[in-house]
């Protein structure tokens, strides 16, 4: 019976085990079944193994293309996504990496990072909009705001999916200043900021998006506003906590609106030691937005600041804001001040160009913004199209010749200069009175940018421009960006370049003459000397050869056949790049090997290289009305196949000094042609009491008037009118109309009976009756 009931009970163990091994599986079936959606692949890669097989084993998964690991590497030095779950603390301790290798391992574009510190929405943003525009991969935007606002920007916004993980921001508290390391931390995250600049909703930019960018990536310098202020606005808020860290022969003040570079951002999101200090010890009316960042860079990193902030704020009405400038206030001439505040330190030289962005706007400010923008930019010179895009677009020419449109060919002028023009008003008189006649195009430093006046011929005719080093290859491109700008209007026919220091030799009539009735283009080509020769690089080979070398000034003049050819070049233009003086051989190389035959191997730009100095300057001490007319007929030269005296329509080199001597013979020119007018005046009034109708006053006068006008050996033609006659046509019509006669015009008749009373017989034997 034992044994029995022994055996059952195994029995029943066993059945027992059996069942709940069974239902154990069941469940797990069930529960496997169910969560299998949302467990991850990944997941499973921690999970232990067993050693255990009880089916054959699976082939382990291949593993990970190698194409997948720089994807994960681009993502990780450029997050696409700008919200993540990590921690202040966690933020910027992986923003403090700095890779120990210094070459980065994919080719990349330095980025301006701009951290937008906002209460809410972005109220400018359509200005801001327009100043991104066409520069896609040369900046990032991040947007702090109140963590409770939940509007996003549209699709379309430069602004859309651009906020971070934010936390509310009280005034004057160590929250503001959580935010601006928070904002620096998130755009550290993508190795291609190099530049970062604070600013908020009422901020905007002073300048282009191309004209901020090169100065940024040019500076060698941060900068950040670094001010000791012995006042209690200053000095007065130290708190001795913080001693012996911070002492207060330490202690700085600033504006919070910074523009730093990598290293020193790094540094910023680094620190933890002064950051605890002043967020503990520095409480209103100690604002520490205004104190941590300048002592801190004051005491550890002032070597590499430029002690200024770029952001440009009014505190001349006082108190704790600054001043508010809405729609009333927001003028030209506002914005040219805050642009032009004097000149200040950039690189070791002094600049004109202070501040790159201004506060506090309002948002009725948006308004007169966007119309000075609109108005800024409202001329054929300013586009958004990369080099690329310009000189594809510019290469284009018509197979129909003959143009749509009534159009008067224009003579483009384009001005590479490296600031301003000294030489301006002489320019101005030499294009008055020629509107239609004439295209310009400025083509400055990008860092340069002076206010220039409104009613100015240059006035919205700056291009896009970058960078030009001497003899570099980046003058080439000046040049040829010079060219494509101006071939974009079809009516330019001519194309001279020039520079600050050029001046004209002749009247524009002359010049416009000059340059339509010629059969070919002008530019510089000679055979190198040998010193020029050993510019020549072996590996042009076998697109030049040495004798194939060419050398030439670099100042031209050309027709829009010969301009269309230079900026659509791409086989030369690569071979040039390393070359000294590069701009002295690629176009005279390129014309001479390609399209010889279109140029007259000379200039008309006046250059002495026999001077002193290469070239010869010319000032008001050596500078002659002698000298002027020998640079217009230089040596004698050949036009449309005959000899002429008439060779150079420019000169250079000229310094600054001379525009004085340069205006006072014009002056003299015009004064002469004034006191004339004033002496005719004088004589007519004198007469006037003797000049009564149908005597013989009214001849003294009319034969009074020719004799003055005939004094300028230049007058052709005469015109007599009273002060009862108006035009019918155009100047223009006239001009061509009396040029071309080969009559002059005098009504002559027959008199009638009525009108042969009035003839005398004294007049025989000079006039006879027949003949009145």
């Amino acid at each position: 019976m034992k044994q029995g009931k022994e055996r059952n009970f195994q029995v029943g163990t066993i059945m027992l085990c059996c069942l709940l091994c069974g239902s154990g599986m069941t469940v797990g079936m069930i529960i496997g079944f169910y969560m299998k959606p949302y467990v991850r692949p990944a997941d499973y890669e921690y999970l232990p193994t067993t050693h255990l097989a009880l089916t054959p084993a699976i082939p382990p998964p291949c593993p990970a293309s190698s194409s997948s690991s720089p994807a994960l590497l681009k993502e990780w030095i450029a997050p696409s996504l700008l919200m993540h779950s990590m921690t202040d603390e966690e933020l910027m301790w992986r923003a403090s990496m700095v890779p120990r290798v210094a070459d980065y391992p994919h080719k990349r574009v330095p980025k301006v990072a701009f951290l937008f510190l906002t209460r809410g929405s972005i109220p400018l943003g359509p200005f801001w909009e327009k100043f991104f525009k066409g520069h896609d991969g040369l900046y990032s935007i991040y947007v702090h705001g109140p963590p409770l606002y939940d509007v996003e920007a549209s699709d379309c916004s430069v602004f859309c999916r651009r906020r971070i993980p934010s936390q509310a921001v009280h005034w004057g508290r160590s929250s503001m200043l959580d935010a601006e390391r928070r904002l620096l931390a998130n755009a550290l995250l993508d190795f291609s900021n190099q530049r970062f600049v604070l600013v908020s909703e009422s901020c905007i930019p002073l300048f282009n998006f191309s004209t901020i960018y090169d100065y940024l990536m040019g500076s060698n310098h941060s900068f950040v506003g670094v001010l000791d202020d012995p006042t209690k606005a200053g000095r007065g808020r130290y708190s001795q906590r913080m001693w012996p860290d911070v002492r207060l022969s330490d202690w700085r003040k600033g504006s919070q609106w910074f523009e730093v570079d990598r290293k020193l951002a790094v540094e910023i999101v680094s620190d933890r030691k002064y950051y605890a200090l002043f967020r503990d010890h520095c409480t209103p009316p100690c604002y520490v937005d205004e104190h941590y960042l300048p002592t801190l860079v004051s005491k550890h990193y002032g070597s590499v600041n430029a002690n200024r902030s770029l952001t440009f704020v009014d505190w001349s009405r006082g108190g704790s804001h600054p001043a508010t400038f809405g729609r009333r206030d927001t003028t030209v001439r506002l914005l040219r001040r805050m642009r032009s505040t004097g000149r200040c330190g950039y690189n070791l030289n002094s600049r004109s160009v202070c501040f790159l962005f201004a506060r506090k706007f309002s948002p009725t400010a948006l308004a007169p913004l966007m119309r000075e923008q609109k108005g800024a930019r409202a001329s054929a010179a300013y586009h958004n199209m990369t080099d690329e895009e310009l000189l594809w677009k510019a290469s284009m020419t018509p197979n129909i010749e003959k143009y749509p449109n009534k159009r008067v060919p224009k003579i483009a002028f384009l001005f590479m200069v490296r600031g301003p023009l000294p030489f301006a008003p002489l320019w101005e008189k030499f294009f008055r009175g020629y509107d239609g006649n004439f295209s310009i195009y400025v083509h400055p430093h990008p860092t340069y940018n002076e206010s220039v006046p409104e009613q100015s011929v240059f006035y919205g005719r700056r291009i896009p421009s970058k960078g030009v080093g001497w003899g570099a290859i980046s003058v080439v491109h000046a040049e040829r960006r010079l060219l494509a700008n101006a071939l974009l209007d079809f009516s330019n026919e001519w194309f001279v370049i020039l520079s600050e220091a050029c001046v004209p030799l002749v009247p524009f009539s002359t010049v416009y003459d000059y340059l339509m009735k010629s059969n070919l283009s002008f530019l510089d080509i000679e055979e190198p000397s040998a010193n020029s020769r050993i510019r020549y690089k072996d590996n042009m080979l076998p697109h030049i050869k040495i004798d194939q070398w060419r050398k030439g000034s670099l100042w031209f003049q050309v027709n829009r056949k010969t301009a269309v050819a230079m900026i659509s070049d791409q086989t030369f233009l690569p071979l040039f790049g390393g070359i000294c003086c590069s701009d002295e051989h690629y176009f005279q190389t390129l014309v001479s090997m390609k399209f010889g035959a279109w140029c007259a191997n000379r200039s008309l730009t006046y250059v002495d290289w026999h001077g002193p100095v290469y070239p010869n300057r010319f000032g008001k001490s050596n500078l002659t009305l002698e000298l002027l007319g020998k640079m217009r007929g230089g040596n004698g030269c050949k036009y449309n196949g005959k000899e002429t005296t008439l060779c150079n329509l420019f000169a250079r080199k000229f310094v600054p000094d001379a525009l004085d001597v340069l205006l006072k013979w014009g002056r003299e020119a015009i004064n002469q042609g004034q006191n004339c007018f004033h002496f005719i005046q004088t004589l007519v009034s004198e007469l006037r009491q003797d000049v009564r109708w149908g005597a013989i006053s009214v001849v003294h006068a009319e034969r009074c008037l020719l004799a003055n006008a005939l004094l300028d050996f230049s007058n052709e033609w005469f015109v007599i009118l009273s002060e009862a006659c108006v035009p019918l046509v155009p100047f223009s019509t006239v001009y061509d109309y009396l040029m071309k006669s080969n009559l002059s015009f005098l009504d002559i008749e027959e008199p009638s009976a009525n009108s042969r009373i009035r003839y005398k017989d004294h007049m025989v034997p000079y006039i006879k009756i027949d003949q009145w």
